[in-house]
């Protein structure tokens, strides 16, 4: 299934990367591509032989953790705030178009403005070898163990066990892998 992601992956790689490194070009295809957007507040860990996608949109003011051999594919939005934290374990695919988000606005009185809302945040941990399909949504606090694969268009709320196939709005176990 990986087979045609290989080629981005080489040994040899630079563990860690700073935002202002993102032009850095770590042999072919490997790193940080020089057209993702990575906001300066933003720290990313990304490990060896990960690759970020041409227009991938990282934001906020948090700190995003890419694991080994993982990919995150092409428009790909990752939004993480101070607070929360984004964790993206080993051998992952995280598909295109794809949205994380570890924060969301809490409106608790009708007289606060929506711009001066206060934003609950709680971490993000996608396992190793976790498959992300494309056009999916991984909200706040979602935990998804090793081997979970969610499938295209899937909307994630929840946290899931280890290899559980998951799909849907909001997304439901419709399977185990294996």
């Amino acid at each position: 299934m990986f087979e045609s992601f290989k080629k981005f992956f080489k040994k040899e790689e630079v563990a860690e990367t700073e935002p202002t490194d993102r032009n850095a070009v770590f042999g072919n295809k490997r790193g940080i591509d020089k057209e993702a957007s990575i906001s300066s507040l933003v720290k990313v860990n990304l490990g060896k032989g990960s690759y970020i996608a041409p227009g991938v949109r990282i934001f906020g003011k948090g700190q995003i953790t890419i694991g080994e051999n993982s990919i995150v594919q092409e428009n790909a939005v990752i939004y993480v705030s101070e607070n929360g934290g984004i964790t993206i374990g080993d051998d992952c695919v995280i598909g295109p178009n794809v949205m994380i988000v570890d924060h969301e606005n809490n409106p608790t009185k009708r007289d606060i403005k929506n711009n001066a809302m206060k934003l609950t945040s709680k971490p993000i941990v996608l396992g190793n070898d976790v498959f992300v399909g494309h056009s999916s949504i991984i909200h706040l606090g979602v935990n998804l163990a090793e081997g979970c694969y969610v499938k295209e268009n899937s909307e994630v709320f929840t946290s899931f066990y280890a290899y559980t196939i998951i799909e849907g709005k909001p997304a439901k176990k419709t399977n185990i892998r294996f």
